[in-house]
């Protein structure tokens, strides 16, 4: 497919031109390709489209120019649903929270097979954190430039492979490493995972799907519990004694 934005701006596709719509999305696209590789702002945007009087509904106007061009440039491409993506979103944070609590409910467990004092303990669960804050940081910016789907599959591989490590770690080192993964990876599927959200659903209703996606944390506490109830060991039960005289 070949665009010009030198005169008219056209899309030619295997000898056809494309349909690009109405004046604004052709702007919008010729802006597009003049920052071909470069992460353009809203604001940029917006000067390019409207000038000094942008409309009041700014980014649902932006998204539905967007979205038009992305049926006309990728005609084979399944649109994405704000519900679908909401399941998928929630589910991931349900896991995620099972993830981190499952570490807190086996902590004991996990002090006597490591000989963990409780100050390593808690470094690895503070490992966890601070590169999850970091992974979101990095994630957020890499969303930007490589996709929000994209960025989201690739969070999803490392903390995966996270996950999987902390079950080969022999030492302290390598749990805190493979825990670090693990947090830098949750980070980042929170960053970009939310903003996919907040893209995929109208102004209007963005407030209440962000909610119902942060209630998969709430139900990934619940299920955390019931695995840990199930899977670990139980400390054996004292025998009961005779009551004298009973």
């Amino acid at each position: 497919m070949q665009i010009a934005v030198l005169g008219p701006v056209q899309a030619v596709r295997d000898g056809a031109d494309l349909d690009l719509g109405p004046q604004k999305q052709r702007a919008l696209i010729a802006g597009l390709v003049l920052h071909a590789g470069h992460v353009v702002p809203v604001e940029t945007l917006t000067d390019l489209l409207w000038g000094d009087a942008p409309p009041a509904a700014l980014q649902a106007s932006l998204h539905g120019y967007v979205a038009a061009l992305r049926r006309v440039l990728e005609p084979g491409r399944a649109a994405r649903s704000g519900g679908s993506v909401l399941v998928t979103r929630g589910s991931g944070y349900l896991l995620d929270a099972m993830d981190i609590l499952l570490y807190v409910f086996a902590l004991n467990t996990l002090k006597h097979e490591f000989g963990l004092t409780n100050r390593m303990a808690g470094l690895v669960s503070s490992a966890t954190l601070i590169s999850s804050a970091a992974g979101g940081i990095l994630c957020g910016v890499l969303a930007d430039r490589l996709g929000r789907t994209r960025t989201l599959v690739y969070t999803i591989l490392l903390y995966s492979l996270g996950s999987g490590g902390t079950a080969t770690a022999h030492s302290f080192g390598q749990l805190v490493f493979w825990r670090a993964l693990v947090g830098f990876g949750l980070g980042g599927e929170w960053s970009a995972g939310a903003v996919l959200v907040s893209e995929t659903w109208p102004p209007e209703r963005r407030g209440r799907a962000i909610a119902w996606m942060q209630s998969g944390w709430a139900l990934g506490y619940i299920l955390a519990a019931g695995v840990t109830a199930v899977v670990l060991p139980r400390p054996a039960r004292a025998r009961r004694r005779p009551v004298p005289g009973g």
